[in-house]
């Protein structure tokens, strides 16, 4: 299913979050229409921050190698 999702009014949802196939990183003020959206992905949804900001889409990047 496709849906249309937005963060904070922002369409570009990937400088906001990061994301693999077993957790998404949001921002602490992540709201809760966003974090259960992602958590239809079966992902789990952590809640935290880099050097003091949300925009882990630009600071991080995730992959599944351990």
């Amino acid at each position: 299913m496709i849906r249309k999702l937005g963060f904070l009014g922002s369409p570009h949802v990937g400088i906001f979050c990061a994301l693999n196939d077993d957790v998404a990183l949001v921002p602490h003020s992540c709201p809760k229409t966003f974090e259960s959206a992602l958590k239809e992905l079966d992902v789990e949804v952590v809640k935290t921050s880099v050097s003091n900001t949300g925009l882990f889409g630009i600071f991080c990047a995730l992959n599944n190698k351990m």
